[in-house]
C-alpha cells in the first residue's frame, strides 16, 4: 500500500464524525485544546489518562483537571478551557453534525471555544471529516517557507489557500499532503496517526 493510499484510508475511516460517538468527539476536542505548544505523544498520554479517569462523565473541578494535565505547557489555562468547553459541548456536537460547511464550523469554533485557534479548530474538524482545511503547524509552515512567529486569521486563510494550490499541483488533497508532510517531518509513523 502506498503512503497516499494509507493516508486516504486513515482519513476516510478514522476521521469522520459519522463513525464517532459523542464521547469520541469529546476526546478529539480535548486533544485539540491540549496539543498547542506540546508534543503529540505527551498529549496522547494525557488524553489516555483523562479517559481512564472517565473525564467525559466526571464533573472535575479546574483544580483536579490542573493536577491531571500539569505536565503540559500552559496547563492552568488549558484546564480552564477544558472546564469551560464542557458547558458548550452539546452545542459543539450539534454544530459538527449540522449541514453547515466546514469553514463556517471552524469560524464558530474559534469564536466559541477557548483554546481553539485556527490551527486547533482545523485539526479538530479534520478529525471530524473536513478534508480541505489545512492544519498549519510548524512542519507545514516550513514547507510553505513562512517564517513569521505570529499569524493573523487573514494570514492563516491566505496560507491555507496557498497550501491548497500546492496540494492540487501534486494531485493530492489538502488533508493528504498535510498528513504526509506532518508524518515525514515529525517522524511519526503513519499507522500512529490517530489524533
Amino acid at each position: 500500500m502506498t503512503k497516499t493510499n494509507l493516508i486516504n484510508n486513515l482519513l476516510s475511516e478514522r476521521f469522520r464524525f459519522q463513525n464517532k460517538s459523542d464521547v469520541d468527539i469529546f476526546y478529539d476536542l480535548v486533544f485539540c485544546i491540549l496539543v498547542p505548544g506540546c508534543k503529540f505523544k505527551k498529549v496522547t498520554e494525557i488524553v489516555d489518562k483523562l479517559k481512564e479517569n472517565d473525564f467525559y462523565f466526571a464533573n472535575f473541578s479546574v483544580k483536579k483537571i490542573e493536577e491531571m494535565i500539569k505536565t503540559l505547557r500552559f496547563w492552568k489555562r488549558k484546564a480552564r478551557y477544558l472546564k469551560d468547553m464542557r458547558y458548550v459541548f452539546p452545542a459543539i456536537c450539534q454544530l459538527i453534525k449540522s449541514e453547515i460547511d466546514w469553514e463556517s464550523k471552524r469560524g464558530i469554533l474559534v469564536r466559541q471555544v477557548g483554546g481553539l485557534g485556527m490551527k486547533a479548530a482545523s485539526h479538530f474538524l479534520r478529525n471530524m471529516g473536513a478534508r480541505d482545511l489545512a492544519i498549519l503547524d510548524v512542519h507545514i509552515l516550513r514547507y510553505l517557507k513562512y517564517d513569521k512567529f505570529r499569524m493573523t486569521i487573514r494570514d492563516y486563510l491566505r496560507l491555507e489557500e496557498e497550501f491548497r494550490i500546492k496540494a492540487k499541483e501534486q494531485d493530492m488533497g489538502v488533508a493528504e499532503l498535510d498528513a504526509l508532510i506532518w508524518a515525514r517531518e515529525s517522524g511519526t509513523p503513519l499507522k500512529e496517526f490517530n489524533y
